[in-house]
């Protein structure tokens, strides 16, 4: 495996600067570009690949300085572009131009004796200009000088020569500067700003990859999209440098020996007090004020911001909101290991010394203690820290603090039980939703514990944890509620009532869950808390959507949510808003659903809760975003959160949400490999039985766009054996029945004769409508699939996918309107309705191609050659942004047809003719059809 990226990632915008800057040359304008950046940053690739792709073939000459010796060896970039240049133009042209015998270039060729006087500086650099200007006679010449920064004065001289006097030749002069490496006095620099502040002068500073462009490196060199996390992991530890990340991604959590030597070397030339004002940066391992810093290292403030100035010139430290720090988080590790151990300890001491005094560093006090090896100073440190975590929702922060006390538990006395410190431990990791930490530190309270009241909530605390991991979790919250009979305790059993609520319905248990809400209810209005209120409210609301009363459920949602705010719970507020947002997705209001989950994402990110409900509120949006037609959108939120560790069955839904975008794309190569992690995530966790049938729901759609039709029916049948696990999520359980009945469509195509497949997809449709009338669902998805449903067992006629390509429309969902009209077009040929056929699958041909859905342009391209359509789909460019079927009713509303009439002529119901015509309104700006008319004849939209 390479660790070179084959592909050149991200500096679009620089690639189009040095492109216009060669154009700008071409008409024989000057232009200079210089490209400066910090070592590994991607200087080099960048001109490559820009001056490989420039149009007009032209003649790139590239020279490099050298870093050691180069004031004793001059003109040392430009030697090879001398030779390049007399062997492009041959010596007997060269010898016309100059007597090489009697010229100052004749002493850089071999063969030639050097002038028997010698010239000056300009006549070797006249000489130079006068053979770039004959090579660009002919074709235009780019001159590149690499490492400016290590420039002898004679290249320095004639670099800027070149600068001033290329000014009417097709010639762009590009030179790439490593930044960090020269000192303050050096003369290189004071050329370098000066050259900068020319306007023929084009600077690009390349800057660090972001996190979309690491992702995209690591996937060119790997050769398949990595892994979110160990993107951020690589972005954190490299900064962004490309050079480093190609290292990384080969090399685990180790550095390549290569990468630290040069890291090391870079380090090691620095003066002696400029490496300790380093190192001591390093052992803070985070950004520090400069009062401080100056505090640290114990010396007069003049001389640290020296040294300061040295390493920020060095590329060592950066400046980020008024604070120091390093660089690369691989520095801080170079120089950390080269410490000695006593160095640690009195670098750390030092600063735990410094910061004693603040509450808010408690937590880095502790670390700096620990590692100065003084724990029985460490201990009461990271214990204030868990408690200030804690009051600031930083939950991440709290449970590592806390895992610090129970490391140093016997160094100092607390005056808290260890029980209670993993009890603490296992509800932050909870929060923070690191849910094997958070069943770890559960048992290890329990194992400890005698109370019963003490039991019962930790018992509920890992029964929610593990319903995280797999769905599960109910058998420890039984055991919790049986240890609170009524009467004992009911603000505990109400709570733990609820959280039984709650586990059972993400199990898909709806009917196990009415009266423990009944009971949860019925205490909380008579304790008058919404604390227990809001929680109850919930699970009332989502047994109401289950079941088909999405406005009620709602209503009760709000009212959670206002007892929720009211009681200061935002775990309860924030599953609120996602518990809506799934409902109002499942009864196919796409948008409505969309707001909502945003809504609540904001508020997650806001509480610091963004890894637990934010996940799954990124969730929501994400998969409202992709029935939108919002892929890019949703495929970025996802390994946006992905990248930030959610819990498990979690992160196994948002696999899911990219794999459905995958098939619908046409990329099964993508949905193959992102399956295959899903696979081991479902491998684990088998209880997880909602996200194995949306999984098996994608896997259908994959089998039948590969057309393996045989998994695909086998994978339908398994499912068909046990439909009762989710009989809570309907909407999953119709789109089976959609899916089964398009295999069972498609396998019949494929073997119209073949009696046996007849027979067994005659009783396949038999057990998908039985499931279909099972799950019937009063909705507006619920109704399309209805609709699906019956074109698909029926006849299949015109008018049946007309029905679903409008519901289709209503609904908001491009890639399933596109489908439907593709069905349609096939309903029309067959009852040799070309016309018909046209109209649909142009309007399918747009919204396809607009999507990037490959499978079905694919299909409709199949489909017309076919059939010898005579009028291809082709996508429709205009001022207003119509779509070819706006423009085919415009024309009927031209004519002066009704909605009745265009109805009939388009092979559409009145109702789509309606909103067509509501939207030509709209794009055109005008209020009346007769305005529309006008306007469509004035602008050339409709030719008469």
């Amino acid at each position: 495996m390479s660790i070179v990226s084959p592909v050149f990632v991200a500096r679009g915008p620089e690639t189009a600067a040095i492109e216009a800057a060669y154009a700008q040359a071409v008409r024989r304008e000057p232009a200079t570009v210089l490209v400066s950046g910090e070592a590994g940053i991607g200087k080099s690739r960048l001109v490559g690949t820009a001056t490989a792709g420039l149009p007009g073939d032209p003649l790139v000459l590239t020279g490099g300085c050298l870093e050691l010796g180069s004031d004793e060896t001059p003109y040392v970039p430009f030697a090879g572009i001398f030779r390049r240049l007399v062997d492009h133009l041959g010596r007997d042209r060269v010898h016309e131009l100059l007597p090489l015998d009697r010229s100052a270039i004749a002493a850089w060729l071999p063969g030639f004796a050097p002038p028997d006087i010698p010239f000056g500086r300009t006549r070797l650099f006249e000489e130079l200009l006068l053979l770039i200007g004959e090579v660009a006679r002919d074709r235009p010449v780019v001159l590149v000088v690499e490492d400016l920064q290590w420039a002898d004065a004679s290249s320095r001289e004639l670099f800027v020569y070149l600068t001033r006097n290329l000014t009417s030749l097709p010639v762009l002069l590009i030179g790439t500067i490593r930044s960090g490496t020269l000192p303050e006095t050096h003369p290189n620099r004071r050329i370098i700003a000066e050259l900068g502040r020319r306007a023929d002068v084009t600077e690009l500073r390349l800057a660090a990859l972001d996190v979309a462009a690491v992702a995209d490196l690591v996937a060119a060199i790997e050769g398949s999209r990595p892994d979110p996390v160990r993107v951020r992991e690589i972005h954190h530890r490299s900064s962004g440098n490309p050079l480093f990340v190609e290292a990384l991604s080969t090399s685990g959590t180790t550095m390549p020996d290569t990468l630290r030597a040069m890291l090391r070397h870079r380090v090691s030339e620095l003066p002696q007090t400029a490496q300790e004002v380093l190192a001591i940066v390093a052992v803070a391992s985070t950004d520090v004020a400069e009062d401080l810093l100056c505090a640290v290292v114990g010396r007069a403030e003049i001389d640290v911001r020296n040294d300061l100035r040295r390493l920020i010139a060095h590329d060592q430290i950066v400046v980020r909101d008024l604070r120091f720090g390093l660089r690369h988080d691989l520095i801080r590790q170079v120089v950390y290991d080269e410490l000695l151990p006593g160095e640690r300890r009195e670098y750390h001491t030092r600063w735990a010394e410094q910061l004693g005094n603040d509450p808010e560093a408690a937590g880095v006090v502790a670390a700096h203690w620990a590692a100065a090896g003084r724990p029985e100073l460490a201990l009461p440190a990271a214990w204030g820290s868990a408690q200030e975590a804690g009051r600031r929702y930083a939950y991440d922060e709290q449970l590592h603090s806390l895992e610090r006390v129970l490391d140093l538990w016997d160094s100092a006395d607390l005056g808290v039980d260890r029980v209670t410190v993993h009890e603490q431990a296992a509800l932050a990791a909870f929060s923070a939703g690191r849910s094997a930490d958070g069943l770890r530190h559960a048992t290890a309270a329990l194992d400890g514990l005698d109370d019963a009241n003490r039991r019962a909530r930790l018992l509920s605390l890992r029964g929610r944890t593990q319903n995280r991991i797999d769905a599960r979790g109910d058998t420890d919250i039984e055991a919790a509620l049986a240890l609170v009979p009524p009467g004992r305790d009911d603000a505990l059993r109400a709570g733990i009532l609820s959280d039984l609520a709650f586990v059972r319905l993400v199990a898909e248990q709806p009917e196990r869950v009415s009266d423990v809400v009944a009971e949860a209810l019925e205490i909380a209005e008579r304790l008058d808390d919404d604390a227990l209120r809001a929680p109850a409210l919930l699970a009332e609301g989502f047994c109401l959507a289950a079941g088909g009363e999405v406005d009620q459920a709602q209503q009760q949602y709000a009212a959670s949510r206002r007892a929720a705010e009211r009681a200061g719970d935002r775990e309860t507020l924030l599953t609120a808003y996602q518990w809506e947002a799934a409902s109002l997705g499942f009864a196919g209001r796409y948008a409505d659903s969309l707001h909502i989950a945003a809504q609540g994402y904001q508020l997650a990110q806001r509480s610091g809760l963004e890894r637990t409900r934010g996940a799954m509120l990124a969730n929501n949006c994400a998969r409202m975003l992709a029935r939108l037609g919002r892929w890019d959108e949703a495929e970025q939120l996802m390994e946006g959160t992905l990248a930030s560790d959610p819990p498990p069955y979690y992160a196994a839904g948002m696999w899911e949400v990219i794999a459905s975008i995958a098939v619908q794309r046409g990329d099964l190569d993508r949905y193959d490999e992102v399956a295959a992690r899903r696979a081991k995530y479902l491998k684990e966790y088998p209880g997880a039985v909602a996200v194995q049938l949306d999984a098996d729901l994608t896997a259908i759609t994959r089998f039948l766009a590969g057309g393996d039709l045989d998994r695909a029916d086998e994978l339908v049948g398994a499912r068909l054996a046990d439909p009762v696990e989710l009989n809570g999520n309907t909407s999953m359980w119709l789109w089976l029945a959609v899916h089964g009945a398009q295999v069972v469509r498609a396998r019949i195509a494929a073997a119209p004769r073949d009696r046996n497949v007849v027979a067994a997809a005659a009783e396949r449709m038999a057990e998908l409508s039985a499931i279909m009338e099972r799950f019937r669902q009063d909705s507006p998805e619920g109704t399309v699939l209805q609709l699906m449903f019956d074109a698909l067992s029926g006849p299949g006629d015109l008018p049946a996918w007309d029905r679903v390509a409008a519901a289709w429309r209503d609904a908001g969902n491009p890639y399933q309107l596109a489908s439907a009209l593709i069905c349609g077009a096939e309903s029309a040929l067959a009852s040799s309705n070309q016309y018909g056929a046209r109209l649909r699958l142009n309007e399918a041909h747009e919204l396809a191609t607009r999507l990037g859905a490959k499978g079905l342009v694919r299909r409709i391209e199949q489909l017309t050659a076919r059939v010898h359509l005579d009028d291809a789909p082709v996508a429709v460019d205009n001022d207003f942004g119509l779509t070819r079927r706006e423009l085919d009713v415009l024309a009927a509303l031209t004519r002066g047809l009704s909605n009745a009439d265009i109805a009939a002529e388009l092979f559409i119901s009145t109702n789509t003719v309606a909103t067509h015509v509501a939207r030509i309104l709209t794009k055109l700006g005008v209020s009346s059809r007769t305005q529309a008319a006008t306007t469509a004849h004035r602008t050339g939209l409709i030719t008469p």
